[in-house]
């Protein structure tokens, strides 16, 4: 709660555009992730504020405690008990919001709310009887611990497919509620098709009516800020000119978005309402004259970015999206959108009058997964950077007595005080992964603030974390010895280090696919009868979401790897209840020399700078090829981060990367 006095003192200072009063709006912003934009909403929210008053506020606003979620296993029978009056007899509960984020405020986490799974995806299933929370493979034993002692049961969302199982869970001709607003009409189409069930959209999600008050957190009030063209390499209205020919080329007159980092992309605009990814809450329509309706609180908009935007974008309020896509329902016009990225609700609204709906093949994605060169130099530069922070604290760890190890969660908020070290650093770009002997293979393992396990000799630890900087977003997992390691756990580290190398140094005809490119990576880790159950590899936004696109390196990776593309090279290996390895680094598919008749041909670069742990790498089971990579790529290491380091942290990196 913020002082009324200081309420008070700022009052004169807030502008009449304020449409509600500063005590929500300071609640609202204290739920706004990472201090580091506090300071931006300061200062786009009062004019002239007072260096001493301003202080006092970010002060006020940051002593606040964060929003959590509290777990109670009664909420699934209170939610059953709703079931009769909505005519169903289940609901689904996906870890979503209405732009189709997974990253989301916490307001929004209606599925960790309701079930204590706090993983970034998953699906619940709430029937009158049985309940069923459905996961990939990179949550299957968090699910296990989380939902241990709940009525929910955990289950692979592929083994077998979730509604091929439903059909014969749930019974016969049963009635399954869902929000609109929540699933894309390609989910809700799929599920009609394989449950043998009737899905009941929901004018109400059931979760908000139990979910309310004090318990659930305030929508956050983020300030939005200009992305600079030296970071974007092209200006908003180049993106939207062009945007608008292939809108034009397609047959259509308007494109509506509802993806927060498609809107934040093409508007070259940046903001703090999610928990990781750097974008306003939004929604927009874009037109093939390059003229653009973007749906925002007012309020969040700094001076800057209205200048940015100009007369040909309309900024409407956030609220009066449902009510633009009835105009255009009923105005006539052929109305593009992706089927697979927006909401059923607004398929719904644009389906229901008149309008010509069209389904189109995400162009803003098309356009955003092939950085310029200005990003990729972006990414070299936040990498750089990342690097430097992630030496800091491979250094720290080296030096830790082995009698008064920390637990997971310190090294979790040393890796990341280190990178706040940085002046470009915004927050981290997920929260990071830090698993120690066993929990490191649990593949997404977050570790809790109370009750993290301590660090043990003998025990690899699994370090997978990620920073967003205003150049770029970074993600990196090292596996670090602590004390001598077990042989088996060198074995597979060196396999697992074998598969990346392997993909770091493909060379391909234009036109492969991920998944031609995934059985790279695996094969090493496959000869050890060994397999991990994620993906190889997922684009990164610039700035933006750390998992970006469709274009994966992954068994279910259908789409071809194009220069331009920023891709993760992570393969693993892990051993429930003994340990798990993975490295990952951060590769920029480029142009390679052509092959014979002239065929284009592809390679990576890779543009991560920090040090794989050789105590976990035997180098009798590598081959002079290998070898020569590892050593030539901790060189390029040394020298990358060089002008960012200095002092004992710069003696220990270059200790740790004497060759092999």
């Amino acid at each position: 709660m913020i002082d009324k006095g200081l309420l008070e003192r700022l009052a004169p200072y807030a502008p009449p555009s304020l449409t509600e009063d500063l005590a929500s709006v300071l609640d609202r912003v204290s739920v706004v992730p990472g201090a580091k934009w506090r300071p931006d909403w300061c200062d786009v929210v009062f004019s002239d504020l007072p260096d001493a008053l301003r202080a006092e506020v970010l002060a006020a606003v940051d002593a606040v405690a964060g929003p959590e979620i509290t777990r109670d296993p009664a909420r699934i029978a209170a939610l059953r008990k709703g079931f009769e009056e909505r005519g169903v007899d289940a609901v689904i509960v996906p870890q979503r919001n209405a732009h189709g984020s997974r990253d989301m405020p916490f307001y929004a986490r209606r599925l960790e709310w309701l079930t204590g799974f706090s993983g970034s995806a998953g699906t619940a299933v709430i029937g009158k009887d049985e309940a069923w929370l459905f996961v990939d493979g990179r949550y299957v034993i968090q699910a296990d611990q989380e939902l241990d002692g709940t009525p929910v049961t955990p289950r692979h969302h592929l083994k077998p497919p979730i509604w091929a199982f439903l059909k014969d869970a749930l019974p016969e001709g049963s009635r399954i509620g869902f929000d609109p607003k929540l699933h894309n009409p390609s989910e809700i189409d799929t599920a009609k098709r394989n449950s043998g069930h009737t899905l009941v959209s929901l004018d109400e999600n059931p979760i908000d009516a139990l979910w309310s008050g004090s318990d659930r957190a305030a929508r956050p009030f983020g300030a939005v800020v200009p992305h600079p063209i030296q970071y974007t390499g092209r200006t908003s209205d180049d993106k939207r000119a062009a945007l608008g020919e292939s809108l034009a080329a397609a047959g259509v007159d308007s494109l509506v978005v509802t993806e927060l980092e498609a809107i934040a992309w093409t508007f070259n605009i940046r903001g703090g309402d999610t928990e990781t990814t750097p974008v306003p809450e939004a929604y927009a329509v874009f037109h093939t004259d390059g003229h653009a309706d973007l749906f925002i609180e007012r309020g969040k908009l700094s001076g800057a970015v209205e200048q940015q935007l100009g007369n040909t974008v309309t900024i409407q309020d956030y609220d009066d999206f449902g009510d633009t896509l009835g105009q255009l329902a009923r105005s006539g016009r052929a109305v593009g959108y992706d089927r697979n990225r927006v909401s059923a609700w607004v398929t719904d609204l644009l389906g229901s009058d008149g309008s010509m709906p069209v389904h189109l093949d995400d162009p803003i994605l098309q356009m955003r997964e092939v950085k310029t060169e200005a990003e990729r130099d972006g990414f070299r530069e936040a990498l750089a950077r990342d690097g430097a922070a992630v030496v800091k604290f491979l250094h720290w760890l080296s030096a830790l007595n082995p009698d008064a190890l920390p637990d997971e969660h310190t090294l979790a908020e040393r890796i990341t005080a280190f990178r706040a070290e940085d002046p470009t650093f915004r927050g981290v770009s997920f929260p990071p992964i830090v698993g120690s002997g066993p929990n490191a293979a649990i593949i997404h393992y977050s570790p809790p603030k109370t009750g993290s396990r301590r660090l043990a000799m003998g025990e690899p630890v699994l370090i997978d974390s990620g920073g967003q900087y205003l150049s770029g977003t970074t993600d990196i997992t090292r596996t670090i010895a602590v004390g001598p390691p077990p042989a088996d756990a060198v074995r597979l580290s060196t396999a697992v280090l074998r598969g990346h190398i392997a993909l770091a140094t493909a060379r391909f005809p234009e036109g492969t696919t991920g998944a031609q490119l995934d059985g790279i990576a695996r094969a090493p880790v496959w000869a050890e009868g060994v397999q991990f159950d994620h993906g190889t590899g997922h684009g990164i936004g610039s700035f933006l979401a750390v998992h970006e696109g469709r274009v994966v390196i992954a068994q279910s990776g259908s789409r071809p790897v194009q220069a331009g593309n920023v891709l993760s090279n992570e393969p693993g290996a892990y051993l429930r209840d003994a340990f798990g390895i993975r490295h990952e680094n951060t590769m920029i598919a480029h142009a390679d020399k052509d092959g014979l008749d002239d065929v284009p041909f592809l390679g990576f670069e890779t543009v991560t700078a920090a040090p794989f742990d050789t105590a976990l790498i035997d180098a009798a089971l590598l081959n002079v090829q290998e070898r020569d990579w590892l050593n030539n790529y901790h060189q390029y290491v040394v020298k990358t981060v060089e002008p960012y380091l200095e002092g004992t942290a710069m003696d220990w990196l270059l200790a740790a990367t004497q060759p092999i």
